[in-house]
Parts: C-alpha cells; sequence; structure tokens
C-alpha cells in the first residue's frame, strides 16, 4: 500500500473513534492530497522551466565570455597565431601575425599558408606533405624562415600542434620573429672570436675590437681617442671607407665633454649638427654625421679615453646596442690597462737594465782599477820571492804576496757575487773524490785550528761514495769559507765537519750529500741569523777590528749552495756554537763516461827562450809595463812599449811585431779599438794580439775576442801564465835547469847548462824513465795525494830522488828531494803545494828528455 494513502486511511479511522469509516470522508481527503500534489508537481515543473532558461543563459553567457575571453588571449599574445586546415587555408590570423607578417586578417585569410614562407619552402604547397611535417613537428620548436607581406625574409621559431573540430584536423602555428635575438647572437659570436683571435700587442686588439664594433652597429666610424696629458688623441679608428685615424692634434671637444657629464654610459646626441659643442668648435655644415655617441673608458675608475662612434643617419640606439658598446669599451678599458702595464713594465725593465748595466760597469771598472796595482803587487813580489835571500826580507816580500792575494780573494767574491746576482754562474759538475775533499779541507785548517789550541775533528760516513758528480771548485769554496768562518770565530774548544751520505729517497742511483761544520765559538743571537747571510752585512756588535771580514763570504756560501740545488741553514747560541748544515739532495754518481769526459789539467813549462822575436807591449800603467819587463828579461824577447792605443797602433805599423800584448781600457783610444783597427788592415791582421788586462770578467773575455783578440790575460797574470801564452804564438826553444829548483830561492839565478853526458845503455832506458813517471808513479801520487799520510809521501819523494839519481837526472832529484824536506820538516802548506805540481813536473820532464831522443 502506498504510503501516503496508508497515512490518509489512519487519519480517517482516527475520526471514526472505532465506528465505522466514513468513505466520502476519506474520499475528500485522499481528493485534496492529489491536488496537493498536483500543485507541487505544477510548481517544480515551473521552477525546472525557470531552472532550464537560467541555466541555459548562464551556458550562454559563459560560452561568450570564455570566447571573449580566447579572443583577448589571441589578440594580445605577442606570439603569432595562423591556424589552418588540412588543405593549407589560413583559418585565423591573430594581431602579433598581422605585426610579424605584415598582412591584415581579412586580408590572408583564406589563402594557402606557403604565402607566409620563403620560396624555399614551397614544397610545402603540398597538402599531405604539409600534413605530414605539421603532423611531425608536434609541439617542439623550430627555426625555419618567414617572409612578410613586404617579402623580406626573417628569422622565426614556430610550434605546431592539431586539434580535432567537427571531425576535421584543424593546424595551429605559433611563431615569433627572432631577428633581434638572431642578431645579438650573431654579435656576441663575432664578438667572441674577436676576444678569442685576440694577441699580445694592445693596440691591435683594440683595432680589432673597433673593426667589428662598426658593422654591428651600423656605424660609419670607430674611434677610440686615448686621455694622454690631458688631451684626447686619437690612436686607433676604424672607418667604413678605410680612412687612417685623424691624427693626435685632432680637436676633441666631443670627448670633454662626456668627460664632464660624468656618467659611465653611452651618451647619444642625435642631430649632431644642432648640438652647442659643435656649434662652438666646427662648422656645422661641414659635420655630416647626424649621430654621435660617446663611451667613457675607464682603468681603476679614471678615465683613459673614449670609445666615439660617428652615423651618417639620425639613429637611436637600441638597448641592445647600448650594451654591445658598453661591453666594447670595457674591453677596451682591459687593452688599454694592459698597454699601460707593458708601458710601465718596459719602463721598469729599462730601468733594471740600465741599472744593471751601471753596476757591471761600476764592478768592470772596479776590477780593473784593484786588479791593475795588483798585478804589480804580486807580480814583484813573486819576482823577490825568487831573489831574496834574507829572511826577514822574504818574510816582507811573502807578506805583501799575501796581503794582495787577500784582496784579490775579496774582489773576486764580489764579481762571483754579481754572477750569481745575474745569473750567470755556472756549474760544472765532474766526478770528485768526496772523501779527498774534505781531507784536503782538514789539511788545510788543521794547523790553523792547532795554533788556536782547537780539536780540529773530521767524521765521514763509511757508505760515502768513492765519487760523486758536483762541481769541486764551488764546493770547496763553500767548505773553505764555512771551516774558515768557524776557526775565525772559535777561541777554543774545537771544529768538527761531519759528513753523511743517505741514499735519495726517491732515486736509488744517487745520493743526498748532507755535511755540517760545526764549531765551539761566539754563536749568533737569534734575531741575527737571517742577517748573516746578507751581503756586506756582519753580525750586530762584531768587533770587526777583531774579526775583520767584509760580510760576502755566508751570503755567498749560501747562493752558491742554492746553485747547486742545496740548503744552506744554521743552529747556533750564543756562547755555545754553530752547527752550519748543507743539504744537496739527490747528488748523482757517476759513469765510466763522466770519467772519460773529464778534461786533463793543461801542463805548464817553464825556462823557455824565444827565437829573435819582438813583441808590443801596449799598456798605460807604468808599473805594469816595468813588471812585462821583468817577467820576460831572460826570454830572449824584445819589447817596444806604447802608452795608449793610438800610439800602439801607430808602432804597430812601424815595427810590424811577431806579437802584440794589449791592455783593453787606455786613455785616448781603448784596446778594444786599436785591436779592430789592426785586425782591419792587411799587413797587420796576421799578428797575433794577447788582451792583458784587469778587466776579467766574462764579459769584457767575450767582448775582447770578438774585437779580433787571438787570446785572453786577465790581471793579475803570473810569469807562468805569460810566458805559456807567448809559447802559443811564438818560435820557441825549451831549456831546463839541471840544478835544485829551490835555487831561485837561495839568492843565486838558476843557471842553464849543458845536458849530462848519458851513455847510450843510460838514453835507450830513457823511454822506461817516463813510463816509471806516467805509471807506477802517477798512480801510487793519485793514491798518497787522497790520504795525504806524512810518510807515505816522504817514500814517495826518495822513490823520485832515486830515479834521478839512478839515469843522473838532477830535475828528479831536486824535485824528490823537495818533498823529502817537506814531509821532514812537516810543512804541509808547502808539502801539498809541491805535490800538486807532480802533473806539471812530469810533463817538463818528458820535453826535456825528448832532447836526447832527438839529438840522438
Amino acid at each position: 500500500m502506498h504510503k501516503l494513502l496508508e497515512r490518509q486511511l489512519k487519519r480517517a479511522r482516527k475520526k471514526a473513534k472505532d465506528g465505522p469509516l466514513d468513505y466520502d470522508a476519506l474520499l475528500e481527503v485522499v481528493s485534496a492530497t492529489y491536488e496537493e500534489a498536483d500543485n507541487e508537481r505544477r510548481m517544480s515543473h515551473h521552477s525546472v522551466q525557470l531552472m532550464s532558461r537560467e541555466l541555459l543563459e548562464l551556458n550562454r553567457q559563459t560560452q561568450e565570455r570564455g570566447q571573449a575571453k580566447v579572443q583577448a588571449i589571441m589578440d594580445n599574445v605577442v606570439d603569432a597565431i595562423v591556424t589552418f586546415d588540412a588543405m593549407g587555408r589560413i583559418d585565423s590570423f591573430n594581431p602579433a601575425a598581422s605585426r610579424i607578417f605584415g598582412y591584415s586578417s581579412e586580408s590572408i585569410l583564406g589563402q594557402h599558408i606557403s604565402t607566409l614562407l620563403p620560396d624555399n619552402y614551397h614544397f610545402l604547397t603540398n597538402d599531405k606533405m604539409l600534413r605530414s611535417i605539421a603532423s611531425s613537428y608536434g609541439s617542439g620548436i623550430n627555426e625555419i624562415e618567414g617572409k612578410r607581406e613586404d617579402a623580406t625574409v626573417f628569422p622565426m621559431e614556430i610550434a605546431f600542434s592539431s586539434v580535432m573540430l567537427d571531425d576535421e584536423t584543424l593546424y595551429i602555428a605559433t611563431g615569433r620573429d627572432i631577428t633581434t635575438r638572431k642578431r645579438a647572437e650573431d654579435r656576441l659570436s663575432k664578438l667572441n672570436d674577436c676576444f678569442l683571435n685576440f694577441g699580445s700587442n694592445p693596440d691591435e686588439n683594440i683595432d680589432n675590437l673597433l673593426q667589428v664594433c662598426g658593422p654591428l652597429v651600423g656605424a660609419d666610424i670607430v674611434a677610440y681617442k686615448e686621455l694622454v696629458d690631458n688631451k684626447f688623441k686619437c690612436r686607433n679608428q676604424w672607418d667604413v671607407e678605410g680612412k687612417k685615424p685623424i691624427g693626435e692634434n685632432s680637436k676633441s671637444p666631443m670627448c670633454e665633454f662626456v668627460v664632464a657629464q660624468g656618467n659611465d654610459e653611452p651618451y647619444v646626441v642625435q642631430n649632431l649638427p644642432a648640438h652647442p659643442i659643435i656649434e662652438e668648435h666646427f662648422d656645422p655644415a661641414n659635420i655630416h654625421w647626424q649621430t654621435y655617441i660617446g663611451v667613457p673608458v675607464k682603468v681603476h675608475k679614471e678615465y683613459t679615453g673614449i670609445l666615439t662612434l660617428l652615423i651618417v643617419p639620425d639613429y637611436a640606439p637600441t638597448k641592445e646596442d647600448r650594451k654591445l658598446i658598453s661591453i666594447i669599451a670595457a674591453a677596451i678599458g682591459v687593452e688599454a690597462e694592459r698597454k699601460r702595464a707593458q708601458l710601465e713594465l718596459k719602463e721598469s725593465t729599462k730601468s733594471a737594465e740600465m741599472a744593471n748595466r751601471a753596476k757591471s760597469e761600476f764592478l768592470a771598472n772596479m776590477s780593473h782599477e784593484l786588479r791593475t796595482p795588483l798585478n804589480s803587487i804580486l807580480g814583484f813580489s813573486e819576482l823577490l820571492l825568487g831573489i831574496v835571500t834574507d829572511n826577514t826580507m822574504k818574510d816582507y816580500a811573502e807578506a805583501i804576496s799575501s796581503s794582495g792575494k787577500g784582496l784579490l780573494t775579496i774582489i773576486n767574491d764580489i764579481l762571483d757575487l754579481s754572477k750569481i746576482e745575474a745569473g750567470k754562474l755556472e756549474i760544472q759538475n765532474q766526478p770528485v773524490n768526496p772523501h779527498q775533499l774534505f781531507k784536503e779541507i782538514g789539511s788545510i785548517f788543521r794547523f790553523k785550528a792547532e795554533e788556536r789550541n782547537l780539536d780540529f775533528l773530521i767524521e765521514i760516513d763509511k757508505a760515502l761514495p768513492e765519487y760523486v758528480l758536483i762541481d769541486e771548485t764551488r764546493m770547496r769554496q763553500v767548505l773553505i769559507n764555512l771551516v774558515g768562518n768557524a776557526i775565525k770565530f772559535t777561541h777554543d774548544g774545537h771544529i768538527k765537519i761531519r759528513v753523511e751520505s743517505p741514499v735519495h729517497e726517491f732515486d736509488a742511483s744517487a745520493i743526498d750529500l748532507i755535511f755540517e761544520v760545526e764549531d765551539t765559538g761566539i754563536g749568533i743571537p737569534k734575531d741575527q741569523v737571517d742577517n748573516i747571510f746578507s751581503a756586506f752585512v756582519q753580525q750586530s756588535g762584531q768587533n770587526n777590528r777583531k774579526y775583520g771580514g767584509t760580510g760576502l763570504g755566508l751570503a755567498i756560501t749560501r747562493r752558491l749552495v742554492e746553485i747547486m740545488g742545496g740548503k744552506l741553514s744554521v743552529r747556533s747560541e750564543p756562547g755555545v756554537g754553530s752547527t752550519f748544515r748543507v743539504e744537496v739532495r739527490c747528488v748523482s754518481l757517476p759513469s765510466v763516461k763522466d770519467f772519460e769526459n773529464d778534461p786533463l789539467s793543461e801542463f805548464q813549462s817553464v825556462n823557455v827562450t824565444f827565437e829573435n822575436s819582438t813583441i808590443l807591449l801596449v799598456e798605460d800603467n807604468e808599473m805594469n809595463r816595468k813588471l812585462v819587463r821583468e817577467y820576460l828579461q831572460d826570454t830572449g824577447l824584445n819589447i817596444a812599449v806604447a802608452e795608449n792605443g793610438e800610439i800602439g797602433v801607430r808602432q804597430a805599423r812601424d815595427l810590424e811585431p811577431d806579437l802584440i800584448l794589449m791592455d783593453m781600457q787606455m786613455p785616448i783610444m781603448d784596446g778594444y779599438e786599436a785591436t779592430s783597427i789592426i785586425k782591419s788592415d792587411d799587413t797587420l791582421s796576421d799578428i797575433p794580439v794577447v788582451a792583458l788586462t784587469a778587466n776579467a770578467m766574462k764579459a769584457d773575455r767575450e767582448k775582447s775576442i770578438k774585437s779580433g783578440c787571438d787570446a785572453f790575460l786577465g790581471k793579475p797574470v803570473s810569469r807562468t801564465a805569460l810566458v805559456d801564452t807567448l809559447r802559443r804564438f811564438l818560435p820557441h826553444t825549451q831549456t831546463y835547469s839541471l840544478e835544485d829548483d829551490s835555487a831561485a830561492g837561495s839568492g843565486d839565478q838558476p843557471q842553464e847548462t849543458e845536458l849530462p853526458e848519458l851513455t847510450l845503455e843510460q838514453i835507450a832506458e830513457l823511454p822506461s824513465v817516463i813510463e816509471k813517471l806516467e805509471g807506477p808513479f802517477m798512480e801510487k801520487w793519485d793514491d798518497i795525494s787522497k790520504l795525504l799520510i806524512v810518510d807515505d809521501l816522504q817514500q814517495f819523494g826518495e822513490e823520485v830522488q832515486q830515479l834521478g839519481q839512478q839515469h843522473q837526472l838532477q830535475k828528479l832529484v831536486s824535485w824528490g828531494g823537495q818533498i823529502v824536506t817537506y814531509a821532514e820538516s812537516f810543512q804541509i802548506d808547502e808539502l801539498e803545494k809541491q805535490l800538486s805540481n807532480y802533473p806539471d813536473f812530469v810533463a817538463d820532464v818528458k820535453l826535456m828528455l825528448k832532447h836526447f831522443l832527438v839529438n840522438e
């Protein structure tokens, strides 16, 4: 039963109060209910109708708003939106498309899409191809070219999509003009290429920047006007007509005006002839440029110039143009800074070169001025030591010689320091026996140490190799400086040389040569440690009268160690002593080839007689002229003298001597010019010229040889060096003193005597004498020179004496006797000197004995 009917029945029964139902009343109630329901239904239907109308209106309004919104988007979007059907016919064309392509919407609708493309895209007129490409492009962005109504072609980016409407496909092309972007990219690419091709010349780089800037901006002239001494000078310019810069004297009032504005941004003037500055300084009728752009160029916030652009038409630069011009101005600023730095560097280099030249000239002059008198001091003391017999006089002569040599050492130290600072000191590594080197240093200083009651100790690592590759001369110089200082500043206690030789960490074929020189001397305060290694600086408070010195020794020592690849350090405590430590890492061990390449010592000889030769001595110093005469008085030479180069050239032409000794630094005409004149004269060019000069630096030697000198002798020069050099160029005979070589020290002149009478048997044995001297005796000499055991040295001298007595060769007897004498009297310094002369002694004996063999 329907719920509504059931409810009505319940009402009727309630009214009947348990009596029979009143059906008429029930029907009325039911009828009323149906009428009520009908009324509600009619009202609901009316409401639905009203709602439907409202919904339809709302939908209509929504659609209109949506279309308006879509249309607003279409009208205001910056990209071109073009729709076309499957046949390629254009269906819609938004305002942006009209702006980009130049067509109005009315004129383009219905035309084929290929109308908007260049001819090379006309293959798209094939509709299938068009649909295929549009579909394959999808939503991706692609670069193609578009064509405007005026037929100009431009680059653009385009994206395709499609949509189904009423069972038809509608294609949508969205594109934008990328002309500006492509132009910017092209600009940046050319600018980047310009930067990449920059060279080392700032002016050329600035020229390249201007050449890039002009075409990219469309300027007719681009110039960089440099600010020099408060004036603008056109140094760089690009001209569309290929003209050169206007010049340094051109007027630049606009540049001054731009600077006065105080603005770093590009200053743009349109209608340039009407600008007040132009009207004030120029005739506007002659100004055919309408646009001027000036950009300040700065380096470290200071104006260095103005980048100037002149454009014929009236032109307002775009934002991109301004940016490009500013970038180029900044790049010019960088190059201007480089140019300034290069000029400053050039000036500082020039100043440094001038300072070095002045220093070199000073050192050369100092060397000459000091070596010239030293030549006389050492030369005449050498002559005195050969003739004086009185012991007191001999002591005086030795003191003069010793002092002269001390002064020469100081000069050499200064020159060494100069070479080190100039980077011209070369290290020459050769096979060296380090055991012998350290023992030699011990022999040199042991007696000085004993004179001061100092113990002298040497501790050498047993693993120290027999030979290493080092510069023996420089290493000996380092040791002598360090040990000499140790003895000088130590009053009691000991001096110790301690040597280590660990295998190098990374190279098993090399060692680390490490040695320390330890003393118990006065020590060095901590605040003075760094100062002692400075040139010409000594420890503060040091008693110079007591200790002396120039302050050069340790400075040179440290630098020598560093040049050899090592390190010099010091540990010290005042009143306790000092330890100087030298560490030379990775010292190589010599190979067989190193020994083969070891140069042999040059043999020197004495007692030479020249065969009727004349030499011309060109020397401005009277004492040096006298010394050379004394050196050569017994050699058979005729000596002519000239006081300067001018006189020397004249006398060379008059005398045509066999050889010329030429001082290189003289008044009026120096030796370089005189030698050049002599060597350029055909009649004199074959005469040997020997430079004899106190300018003893390497550059002086090279300059002398370049001027034409055949040989070079530096002052002070010894008699032996002078005679040996003359022997190279002049005919001579070798004579020998058969008396004791020490006769020169006894007051008697060496007497040249006839060679002894020898039997044929003795003459036949002479080759064996030479063989013994060069063979077993040389080997023994080599061994005992390393150990320096006095008994062995004495025995060696006796054996040489016996060999001389056996063959009646007094020269051998005398030489061996000297060794024996020095050994017995324990004169170690003299003993070492005599012993080191053995190779030269053997060479002299060989020459002498050849006379016997040749004459026979």
